[in-house]
């Protein structure tokens, strides 16, 4: 996600290794070490829980620069909703759900240059120059049952954006150059190589040499954050799929631990990690902390207890933090903290939210063909027209029901094409 690819991620984890040969740090752009992605795939459960199927989106500005922003994301939030409850569709008339949405602050300012130690396509130890760009975006967020008004769900959900790409000119060489690599000192055989470049949110330059990126248009980290945000606020409301891509620290002894990342050993990488000698200086030591960090988060994303998902991120943000603290030159730490804290956050509701929110706040729809409760001859007729199981569950959970559960009828749904997983949901309703 969190950079972070967001896309719609578990229990299951997917784990994408990539890697490129190890190359002098003046040919990468980089810290001159192995290039190692892990995309994590995690689903996060919805925290609020929906009276109907039907939903209506708003979103407005208290900043006139935010209009434009505001209609997109309107339609990006419906069409993300949409399409991660298929049960659910838009009805602006007649609603049952009202997602009020309102851009409370937008700031992208102009690029800062600042300025990093490197070394030079000489191998020569210079000042290389970055274009700092940032943005900030903040949206007060509502969810509502429209026809009680009774508040389902409410969040001010905070985006930011940070990323440092090489500046065009100033560097003394066509690429640029490359970050200072620790293991490059005199003495330092034992240090982990540290980070390679990062392929998104950055622009590749064709221009500017292999490893080089050009900074974001303000309107493309409007985009980005504006996604964000969206993504945010679905996932409170449904459940959600979301690819995270991170890098992982590599070289030296860390070697070992992230073939245990590909191999997708995430708690024998933490404890071979947490047990490992920490590198001499904190510098150093922080690539150890952040690649713990990593795996304390893929086991978050595995846990199918919210509570011990919580436990787990809360251990990743703490490495996650010590590694920023140990090391404050490195800009790819700083991008974990803020994706693990908006998951934290989601969990930490779903553990207190008291008994009574998870059931539906408003009285269930009737059944619209009968006027009635649910029977189980309704059920036969939505599973003869093929609907999916999950919209006949979603429809279940929502309704008024009087099934009969008797152990001849609950044959006679089988036999009708009934699936079973469709039959445990009237056996629980009942």
């Amino acid at each position: 996600m969190r950079n972070l690819v967001r896309t719609g991620c578990s229990p299951a984890v997917l784990v994408l290794i990539s890697g490129l040969a190890v190359l002098p740090a003046q040919a990468q752009g980089g810290f001159g070490a192995i290039k190692t992605t892990v995309t994590l795939e995690r689903r996060l459960p919805a925290v609020a829980s929906l009276p109907g199927t039907k939903i209506a989106v708003k979103v407005t500005s208290e900043d006139a620069g935010g209009a434009g922003l505001g209609r997109e994301m309107r339609d990006t939030l419906e069409t993300e909703l949409l399409q991660d409850d298929h049960a659910l569709s838009s009805d602006s008339a007649h609603p049952e759900v009202s997602v009020d949405c309102t851009i409370t602050n937008l700031s992208t300012p102009p690029p800062q240059t600042v300025t990093h130690k490197g070394i030079s396509n000489k191998g020569k130890l210079v000042d290389q120059k970055y274009q700092d760009v940032s943005g900030n975006l903040t949206v007060a967020y509502q969810a509502k049952d429209a026809r009680s008004g009774q508040t389902i769900d409410s969040f001010n959900i905070a985006e930011t954006y940070q990323h440092e790409t090489e500046s065009p000119a100033g560097n003394g060489s066509k690429g640029g150059g490359s970050i200072l690599d620790p293991s490059q000192i005199p003495g330092s055989s034992r240090l982990p190589g540290g980070l390679g470049s990062l392929k998104f949110p950055g622009k590749k330059d064709s221009s500017a040499g292999s490893g080089s990126d050009v900074a974001l248009s303000p309107t493309q980290v409007q985009q980005l954050l504006m996604q964000r945000a969206v993504k945010d606020i679905a996932s409170r409301l449904v459940d959600t799929d979301e690819k995270v891509e991170v890098l992982l620290a590599t070289g030296g002894e860390l070697r070992d631990d992230d073939r245990l990342a590909q191999q997708r050993l995430w708690s024998r990488m933490a404890e071979s990690l947490e047990t490992m000698t920490p590198f001499s200086s904190p510098e150093q030591d922080a690539y150890r902390l952040y690649d713990l960090g990593v795996a304390y988060e893929a086991m978050a994303y595995e846990a199918k207890d919210p509570k011990a998902a919580k436990n787990f991120l809360e251990q990743a943000a703490i490495n996650y933090g010590k590694a920023v603290d140990d090391n404050k030159d490195e800009k790819y730490f700083l991008e974990p903290q803020t994706r693990i804290e908006t998951a934290a956050a989601h969990y930490n509701v779903i553990e207190n939210r008291p008994p009574a929110t998870v059931a539906s706040v408003a009285p269930p729809p009737a059944s619209p063909s009968t006027g009635a409760a649910l029977s189980n001859d309704d059920i036969i007729k939505l599973a003869k027209a093929s609907l999916p199981d999950s919209i006949i569950i979603k429809k279940i959970k929502n309704s008024t029901c009087a099934f009969d559960t008797s152990a001849d009828s609950l044959v006679k749904l089988k036999q009708a094409g009934v699936s079973a997983a469709v039959i445990a949901a009237m056996v629980d309703k009942q």
